[in-house]
């Protein structure tokens, strides 16, 4: 499965704790491999959220080919 980043993604991901960031990605790598995390279908959206620990990545998918993470965040901020 191929993962692209947005823009304020990739941005958010620069502005994280590099040890932080490494563990995010390596949750979105994992999910995209075999489809396990701790991921939910967001009421009333397209989109789904994916958590690793205190921080939420924001995603959405295409038919299993592709996630796009749309945003990351602490999970008080990220659905704003």
């Amino acid at each position: 499965m191929r993962i692209e980043y947005t823009k304020a993604a990739q941005k958010s991901l620069r502005a994280m704790p590099a040890a932080t960031a490494q563990r995010i990605m390596a949750a979105v790598d994992g999910y995209a491999a075999s489809g396990s995390g701790d991921v939910k279908k967001l009421r009333g959206r397209d989109e789904y959220r994916l958590r690793v620990g205190g921080w939420r990545v924001l995603f959405e998918k295409d038919r299993d080919i592709l996630i796009v993470v749309l945003a990351l965040g602490s999970r008080g901020d990220v659905y704003k």
